[in-house]
């Protein structure tokens, strides 16, 4: 058999067997494809169809069938409606009636109307039946918040659960962007706090994954400089802001005073976008880990001594020892993430120990030694904590997980553990009444008059400490 196209054997059998197989399609009667009433999903299913038809015979022949198929369609659709529902029709040996809809349907014959009540039957529970499962109530969806101007009410519970839905920083407790896409902006940031959270948020928002991946290789990398390759693998939201060239890069780390002033004034404009893929990363981590693994949590306040109660307290690098991951809770997040790493971790098999260190906030934020205000004069650390998110952390940051420790105290999969800095750090029992009644206000009017006291500070960092002043205007 020649060919004016010039094909080959193996082509020409290629396109003889597509032929017979259109032809065959052609003689059997093919159901109608019943469409929901949604336009979009009338034209998707459309194109879909019409992709599928241009594949199999070519532009004209597809158009071709459409053409004749609408005609055929529309002639069939105006015969149907202009006859009674009950009229029949005969075809192929079948009898069909037209139903109230102006359908043609194939009525039931005596034995299948017996088969079908039969079916209803069978499907009545009898008094021996197990009975059915109820069905669960649906979880109550995360709060949504406005990407273009988030500023979260801080005492909001929407879900009465007796903890926050969401801190002044980061994203919502139980959210893991994307969804949504784009990373909520902090409205009323200028300067180079603005283009800092604009750069890191853009670069995230071009590939989440990307951005994820390297949030994880960052954080092993880092857990390996300070615990060993075989250490614990350490996720916290401030030290993955190194991922933004304005809080980390070999120009800065070869120039302390100019990073030292990014690290103060740029603090709460790089959170956002940090804890979002912070937590992405995290959660591959989750995924990599043996069921019956153990993860650490450290909660606690801005400043409090996390990290260092795992190395001075005994009983804290027990913890940490056994622990395969640790998230190092950000204290401005106000321990709002626990439900949401619970949740995470049971759903994978995983067991997580949480170990909150309280400390006073006063001392915390003012301490000449070791407070808040004097990290941020170390040029090795730099970071600022904006009063109004320090205050926060002392506040709604205990209240929130004594009501999370309250709902797990007996869940096999949950451990807590309790410690306070101070002169001396030991174990307690439990959050401290004094602790669990801290007023936010208070503290905060404390940390202000504080930075208005010393007159002597850098201005970078009076910039970074009232910063939130300026953003959040509190009643």
């Amino acid at each position: 058999m020649s060919s004016p196209w010039k094909l080959s054997e193996a082509e020409l059998y290629e396109v003889e067997q597509s032929h017979r197989e259109l032809m065959e399609r052609q003689a059997k009667r093919i159901a109608p494809i019943r469409c929901s009433l949604d336009n979009a999903n009338l034209r998707a299913r459309a194109e879909y169809i019409a992709q599928e038809l241009i594949e199999m015979v070519g532009h004209e022949d597809a158009e071709a069938f459409f053409a004749g198929a609408f005609k055929t369609a529309q002639a069939d659709t105006m015969l149907r409606m202009s006859l009674q529902p009950g009229t029949t029709k005969n075809e192929g040996g079948v009898t069909y009636v037209l139903n109230k809809n102006h359908r043609w349907t194939r009525p039931k014959t005596p034995e299948q109307r017996q088969q079908s009540r039969q079916k209803a039957q069978s499907r009545k529970p009898s008094p021996d039946r197990e009975p059915k499962k109820q069905r669960q109530p649906k979880e109550t969806p995360p709060p949504k918040f406005n990407v273009n101007d988030y500023k979260p009410n801080v005492a909001q519970d929407s879900d009465n659960d007796g903890i926050t839905d969401a801190a002044r920083v980061g994203v919502p407790g139980s959210v893991v962007p994307p969804p949504p896409k784009k990373i909520p902006r902090i409205k009323g940031l200028k300067g180079k706090a603005l283009a800092a959270e604009t750069d890191l948020a853009e670069t995230w928002e071009k590939d989440p994954r990307q951005m994820t991946q390297r949030a994880k290789a960052l954080a092993r990398k880092i857990s390996a400089l300070k615990d060993g390759e075989n250490g614990p693998v350490t996720y916290g939201t401030d030290d993955l802001k190194a991922l933004s060239p304005y809080w980390a890069s070999e120009k800065l780390n070869n120039d302390l005073e100019a990073r030292a002033e990014n690290r103060s004034t740029l603090n709460i404009a790089l959170h956002q976008t940090a804890n979002a893929y912070t937590k992405s990363a995290f959660l591959s981590e989750l995924d990599d880990l043996p069921k019956g693994s153990n993860i650490l949590v450290t909660v606690g306040g801005c400043g409090a001594g996390k990290g260092y109660a795992l190395k001075m307290v005994p009983q804290a690098q027990k913890l940490k020892d056994r622990a395969s991951v640790i998230w190092d809770s950000a204290g401005d997040q106000n321990a709002t993430e626990n439900v949401w790493i619970q949740k995470e971790a049971e759903k994978r098999g995983l067991n997580v120990s949480y170990l909150f260190v309280n400390a006073d906030a006063n001392t915390q934020w003012a301490n000449p030694k070791f407070g808040v205000v004097q990290r941020a004069k170390d040029l090795e650390d730099g970071r600022m904590v904006g009063a109004k998110v320090f205050a926060d952390s002392y506040d709604l940051g205990p209240k929130n997980h004594q009501k999370f420790y309250e709902k797990n105290k007996s869940n096999p999969n949950a451990k807590f553990m309790f410690l306070q800095t101070g002169a001396e750090i030991k174990e307690i029992p439990g959050i401290p009444p004094e602790s669990l009644a801290a007023d936010r206000k208070e503290i905060e009017k404390f940390a202000v008059k504080t930075i208005n006291e010393q007159t002597d500070l850098p201005a970078r960092i009076r910039e970074g400490a009232l910063q939130g002043q300026q953003i959040w205007k509190d009643k």
